[in-house]
């Protein structure tokens, strides 16, 4: 501004001040508006430096923050109160409007990055009574007025303008483009509507494009005021923009200013970006994408954002009907989202691409399809030669537009960038573009406009690259084993200091009767999780919970959680009681959803909305070990419901922690909510369970941090692991980070800028952040994948994700046995292990009993076995059996195989030869899990063996990688042989109590080592190496310091040659009564061997 402008500014300061003063006088601070006025008047002089700094507070940082700098009072020499309410935001509201009536009296055009804030935002209906309102132009005062119904309702009397009847429109949408209109007018100090230049609008808008503030919703205001005062300002502005390339950026490319693509963050936000120690003066500068217009024969488009051409910019049929389209029951929010998005790119090429292509080519004899019924196929979709000749039209009016294919094609292209080059969006474009076309098709072909023979688009699945499987990121196998066991503990912590929060605030509060409910919850999950409330200390200070917990790992190691950071965790609340502040909590509800998706494979948004009154509906009450049923009542594939599994330990820690939920008080946890807050919902009202807010917003879970916790506990514990976390630029995805660094890359966008002080160079940077490229998804993705090679798809989605209703007949819902003792049973139970193993011989199937039951053909009702899912156009083991010869069928301990043991070519096509665990030929009956439980502690002690293989030094790197896939493959085949138990688990097949199978897994491990000696006499091929070693050192120790026992050591190797098992359990039966003890006893107080037995794979 020149020396002019100032003088001018500073006089018009003095007239509008002079009003309010003349008006009120000297005024007391309780009249903050009065005051300020007063107080600026007697400033004797307004200079340079009193507009350039104010005219930096227009830009919406002007608050309490800006305000505070030293540099920003020295123009203010008078007191600003700083305990008044509001007072900062009451002075900046007042330089507001003396820059406005400025504005209006053509001294000067307000910046670019002015604002309206709280004049207008915070109950406008009390501008029109406010000192300074004659400083602001009516029309804007009264758009903002009519921008909602309650606004209306406020100040009808006073506003000119027609009421626009808000039922009719979108209401953020004309609130959002009634905010854009009046800061225009504001800027430009425009008081009639007959002063509004397109042009000028137009140009308005590209400059606010360029300063990197988003695009302007303008055409539902411009249509109000056509709508109801007879103007023409929406087509002229459409026209506008057409003529000045494309309905985005509107204008051609112009030369770049200095930082014109960056974004700038001053005060607390930059050092948010950059640190708490840079100077408070320092500005970080965020490069933001250049508007990307797409060339389509000399019609341009901007495609940097859809926005423009989303359903809720139009109001005509295509518009509607597409509303009606996405809020269809059955869409969730997400989904609803992602049809949206795609859908803008149709809308783009009706509302952007077209109108200029008629514009542009006025000769063609073709129409803009205002209706669904007019977008006809050989026009707009693809070319036919019969259809052209049967055109009544010149050769010359013949001009095509370019179609819907080539369009989204040339568009899709430019929106991907390098880490979503592969990525299908123009298939999935065209998809939906058919899917909607389908819904008005059925819908609405008997209506005016939608009268459509056939869907003019075809979907073509040949168009992008083949799916290939999920792309989401996978953990090592150890490592996520590790991590669900890691989970379950933290869950159980967090839930014990929630209910420690709770029973301390009914405590203060003098509330006997809910401090009672309090303290029986407390002791509860006390007493279930086994950690009492004075094991864990909260540290306010730190934000971290000290604790002393260990858990036992399936290899032998112990993972110990001593320290639980929490401090950049969000904290939850609950209102408790008639309490009018809600109390913090730690975020038990988010690490809760990571168990679900842990142990059930359960989406984020399944978990998130599980409701509190039915996720147990289907528990049958008895069931206290192993896996029981849980029901998922909002799944977007299954809106019936469906049936997942859960380990019992889990399904209970839900259930405590729906006693927790019952203590808040407010009426959104009290009554429920809208699923996904969308009253259209087909679920209707639902209480979830893991609710965290008023309205259960979404949550992002990106599992950094989680990681980062587990990660210092697997540090602390010694144990080695291959982090999955990482150091990348802030604002770069994980995942897309990992795509850069494969590269040898960095994005342009992780770089930023930084200007330390006015006046200096900006210096490039680049801030980091810890992150990891795993969300909760990821742990769906790893459960489902490991479990992919144990049989059926369908089989592993009823029993893990709950997501196939195929399966629900090959299961029962009678109360189930308590699971093999292949998970760790975290009570005391033990059985005595003298009298009550069971071995694989005792419950050896006799052939004949098998032959004369396929014979008779009652082998299912007899045995009640269960195969694996057999692929579409096979036939299952058990589909087969009672329909072959009994010379087909061989028994092994494990199962039964149809083919005599000798696979099928088909079969060896599929899985390969002699992979009887995920065989869907073999079958298996009850009396086969001592058996499957032996071959499976078999596995795991091979997979000890290997892991000493790993720990010795010197290693090769060759051999590593052999052994890490043994393991792997070893796991897998264990895990198979899990499965067929649990689906034995999940069967009803004697109906006789006394006939299950009571297995349980002592808490010792000498008595677990002779429950396995029992387990496997007398079944050498499930005896592992391991085992025998053990049984041989423990024989030689114990005829070593035994001297009752007259024998050679000859006698003892040649004992323990033909058979060390049978030999072992012989000699320490005949010690143990020469002793008078159990066998058991002497084990206990005999020194044998501190070698653990390798607990089992999966909890």
């Amino acid at each position: 501004m020149d020396a002019s402008t100032y003088i001018a500014l500073s006089n018009s300061f003095r007239e509008d001040l002079k009003v309010v003063v003349d008006k009120k006088g000297k005024c007391s601070k309780n009249d903050l508006i009065a005051y300020f006025a007063y107080e600026l008047f007697s400033i004797q002089e307004f200079d340079k430096e009193f507009f350039d700094t104010t005219l930096q507070l227009l830009s919406g940082k002007y608050n309490t923050n800006a305000l505070e700098e030293n540099d920003v009072r020295e123009i203010f020499p008078f007191d600003i109160p700083r305990n008044s309410k509001g007072a900062y935001t009451k002075l900046c509201n007042v330089i507001f409007c003396l820059y406005a009536n400025a504005a209006k009296k053509k001294i000067i055009e307000l910046p670019i990055h002015a604002r309206l804030g709280d004049v207008f935002t915070n109950n406008p209906h009390q501008i029109y009574t406010t000192l300074f309102s004659f400083c602001l132009p009516k029309i804007a005062m009264d758009i903002i007025n009519i921008s909602t119904k309650a606004r209306y309702e406020k100040s009808k009397e006073l506003i000119d303008l027609v009421d626009p009847i808000h039922d009719n429109r979108k209401y953020k949408t004309f609130n959002k483009t009634c905010l854009n209109f009046a800061a225009y007018l504001i800027r430009f100090g425009i008081d009639d509507i007959k002063d509004i230049n397109v042009k000028h609008l137009n140009a308005h808008r590209i400059e606010i494009i360029k300063s990197s503030q988003g695009n302007l919703s303008l055409k539902p205001i411009l249509g109000y005021f056509d709508e109801y005062y007879n103007t023409d300002l929406q087509d002229e502005y459409i026209k506008e923009s057409y003529e000045n390339m494309g309905i985005g950026v509107g204008v051609k490319h112009v030369k770049d200013e200095l930082h014109l693509n960056y974004r700038m963050e001053q005060f607390q936000s930059a050092k948010n970006i950059a640190g708490l120690l840079i100077n408070d003066q320092a500005k970080v500068l965020i490069f933001t994408v250049k508007p990307t217009n797409v060339d389509f024969s000399g019609i341009k488009i901007d495609v940097t954002s859809l926005n423009n051409f989303t359903p809720e910019d139009q109001n005509n049929k295509w518009l509607l009907s597409q509303n009606d389209f996405l809020h269809q029951k059955k869409f969730e929010a997400n989904t609803k989202k992602s049809l949206k998005s795609k859908l803008a790119y149709f809308n783009a090429y009706l509302f952007g691409y077209l109108p200029a292509f008629f514009y542009k080519h006025p000769e063609t004899c073709f129409k803009f399809p205002s209706t669904p019924e007019e977008f006809h196929k050989y026009v707009f979709v693809e070319f036919s030669t019969v259809v052209d000749s049967s055109i009544n039209a010149k050769e010359l009016e013949k001009i095509y537009p370019m179609s819907i294919h080539d369009f989204i094609a040339k568009v899709s292209n430019y929106k991907k960038n390098d880490v979503t080059e592969n990525n299908n969006l123009h298939r999935d474009i065209i998809g939906t573009i058919h899917r909607y076309f389908d819904y008005i098709t059925a819908s609405f072909s008997s209506l005016k406009g939608f009268n459509i023979k056939a869907n003019p688009i075809e979907k073509n699945s040949n168009i992008g690259t083949a799916l290939k499987g999920s792309v989401k990121q996978r953990f090592d196998v150890n490592y996520w084993i590790r991590y669900r066991l890691f989970t379950k503990e933290v869950c159980k912590i967090m839930l014990l200091d929630t209910c420690n929060k709770i029973e301390f605030f009914f405590r203060d509060a003098s509330e006997p009767y809910l401090l009672s409910q309090a303290v029986a919850v407390r002791k509860e999950v006390e007493e279930f999780t086994g950690i009492k409330v004075s094991e864990v200390e909260y540290n306010e200070k730190e934000k971290c919970i000290y604790v002393d917990r260990e858990i036992d790992l399936f290899d032998g190691n112990i993972l110990k959680i001593k320290k639980l950071d929490y401090g950049s965790f969000t904290q939850r609340s609950s209102w408790l009681g008639n309490r009018k502040f809600p109390i913090k909590h730690l975020d038990y509800q988010r690490q809760f959803n990571v168990l679900l998706a842990c142990y059930a494979g359960q989406r984020a948004s399944n978990g998130m909305w599980l409701d509190t009154d039915s996720f147990d509906a289907i528990y049958d009450g008895k069931t206290t070990e192993g896996l029981v049923p849980l029901y998922i009542n909002t799944d977007k594939v299954n809106s019936g419901g469906m049936e997942s599994n859960v380990p019992y330990e889990v399904f209970n820690l839900l259930r405590l922690v729906r006693k927790i939920r019952n203590f808040n008080t407010h009426t959104s946890f009290t009554e429920g909510v809208f699923y996904q807050n969308n009253p259209n919902s087909e679920f209707g009202i639902i209480k979830p369970l893991l609710q965290t807010t008023e309205t259960n917003s979404d949550i992002v879970y990106n599992l950094s941090m989680p990681l980062q916790q587990f990660e210092a506990c697997l540090t602390d514990s010694d144990l080695e692991f291959e982090s999955t976390n990482f150091y990348a630029p802030l604002k770069t995805p994980g995942i897309d980070f990992l795509y850069y660094k494969r590269l040898n890359r960095t994005p342009r966008h992780a770089t930023y800028k930084i200007i330390n002080a006015p006046g200096e160079e900006a210096v490039s940077f680049t801030p980091i952040a810890i992150k990891s490229a795993h969300t909760i998804h990821a742990l769906r993705t790893e459960l489902v994948s490991i479990f992919s090679v144990l049989t059926d798809d369908k089989a592993i989605t009823k029993m893990f994700t709950g997501q196939s209703d195929e399966t629900q007949a090959y299961y029962t819902t009678n109360t189930p046995e308590q699971e093999l003792a292949i998970r760790e049973i975290t009570d005391k139970q033990r059985a005595d292990l003298g009298v009550n193993v069971i071995s694989v011989k005792d419950t050896s199937i006799s052939f004949d009993e098998i032959a004369k039951s396929v014979v008779e053909k009652t082998f299912s009702k007899q045995f009640g076995g269960i195969s694996n899912f057999a692929p579409s156009g096979q036939t299952s083991g058990i589909e087969e059996i009672e329909n072959i010869s009994v010379n087909e069928i061989a028994l092994n301990p494990t199962h039964i195989c149809p083919y005599n043991n000798i696979c099928p070519s088909a079969i060896v096509r599929e899985i390969g030869e002699k992979n009887c665990h995920v065989c869907y030929k073999a079958i298996v009956v009850k009396k086969h899990r001592p058996a499957i439980a032996a071959t499976i502690r078999m596995i795991v002690d091979e997979i000890k063996e290997l892991y000493i293989k790993i720990k010795r030094d010197g290693i090769l790197s060759s051999d590593l990688v052999f052994i890490q896939h043994e393991i792997l493959q070893k796991a897998k085949r264990a895990s198979a042989w899990k499965v067929r138990t649990d689906f034995l688990r999940n069967m009803d097949i004697t109906g006789d109590p006394n006939h299950q199978f009571k297995e349980v897994i002592p808490n010792s491990i000498k008595a677990r080592l002779l429950a396995r000696l029992k387990e496997v006499d007398g079944s050498p091929m499930l005896q592992s190496n391991l085992l025998i070693q053990m049984a041989s050192r423990l024989s030689r120790r114990l005829m070593t310091n035994m001297s009752k026992m007259d024998i050679s050591i000859d006698d003892l190797e040649h004992g323990l040659e033909l058979n060390p098992i049978k030999y072992t359990l012989k000699n320490l039966e005949m010690l143990a009564e020469l002793e008078g003890k159990t066998v058991l006893e002497l084990m206990e107080n005999t020194r044998i061997t501190e070698d653990k037995i390798g607990l089992e794979l999966f909890e």
